[in-house]
């Protein structure tokens, strides 16, 4: 229905890996790391132009309350924050480097989402740290004079039996949390209180799991979920496909 290749017209996009699109305004966000900036487009495909430069966008989130854009920035392993300037456009907010944590700094980050649930944990951003094995939940500062800080570190989700975590989606339905581990083959679900509910490993599929035959690191490559019915979506990438699984993990298509 619409093709997003050129930013501007006549520039083709040289190695875009991050999307998301604003359910409000349908303005779709493509993350180029080879162009180091972030190209906006609108629904039908046409190019509204950049945001932010020399960065390396891994993933990019919306809240869809406030309208902040969080972009994993995995050139300089930190959060950007861009926020609405009530004209069309964005402007950079604050700069989440992993303050509260036990090494004070991210690690290696891979991803980022927000929870968009009406649970307790609604606004929440998760930050997956992939040299860390972990998650971070981190609560934003409201809107105000303080706004511009980094969030506020609330819970870690951090299985012994998680290795590589490299995509990461939150179920609007539940507030459950979706971890895509590539090294493990598996997508861990974790409650909104941040204990862990289910390990998926792709049982029922026609290849049995998702582990491939070479078990390549990234072959759970990310993870989406269907706010309408809460089915998910996994990006395989030893299999160059996307499978379609059930709420509670089973193969559908």
């Amino acid at each position: 229905v619409a093709s997003f290749a050129e930013a501007p017209p006549g520039t083709p996009l040289l190695r875009p890996t991050a999307v998301a699109v604003d359910r409000a305004t349908g303005s779709v966000f493509v993350g180029d790391p080879g162009a180091e900036t972030i190209d906006v487009f609108d629904a039908a495909g046409a190019y509204q132009g950049q945001l932010g430069e020399a960065i390396r966008p891994s993933a990019i989130a919306i809240d869809e309350t406030s309208g902040r854009l969080y972009v994993a920035d995995s050139f300089r392993d930190e959060v950007l924050v861009f926020k609405p300037d009530g004209a069309g456009g964005y402007t950079l907010l604050s700069r989440w480097n992993g303050q509260g944590l036990a090494a004070e700094e991210f690690g290696e980050v891979a991803g980022v989402a927000v929870d968009d649930s009406a649970g307790p944990a609604r606004g929440d951003v998760y930050v997956v740290d992939r040299r860390a094995n972990a998650v971070y939940g981190f609560e934003p500062p409201p809107a105000g004079p303080e706004e511009a800080r980094e969030g506020t570190l609330v819970r870690t989700l951090a299985p012994n039996s998680m290795e590589s975590p490299n995509g990461v989606a939150v179920d609007p339905s539940s507030g459950r949390v979706l971890v895509a581990d590539g090294a493990r083959g598996a997508i861990f679900a974790f409650g909104d209180a941040g204990g862990l509910e289910q390990k998926i490993s792709g049982k029922g599929s026609p290849y049995g799991s998702f582990k491939g035959s070479k078990e390549e690191r990234g072959n759970v490559a990310a993870v989406a979920v269907d706010p309408a019915g809460g089915d998910l979506y996994v990006a395989e990438g030893e299999r160059h496909a996307v499978s379609q699984y059930g709420p509670s993990g089973d193969w559908e298509g």
